[in-house]
């Protein structure tokens, strides 16, 4: 994960490109729980 963007308001996800479903569901969880947290 980085970020990009003038003021850095951008957020890229870069999974390997083996990455299986259930790790990139689990990731994908982690990023929204995280997200959801910031925004309270």
């Amino acid at each position: 994960m980085e970020t990009s963007g003038s003021k850095g308001e951008v957020v890229k996800l870069m999974p390997p490109l083996t990455v299986t479903d259930a790790e990139l569901d689990e990731g994908l969880a982690v990023v929204t729980e995280s997200v959801k947290r910031a925004l309270r």
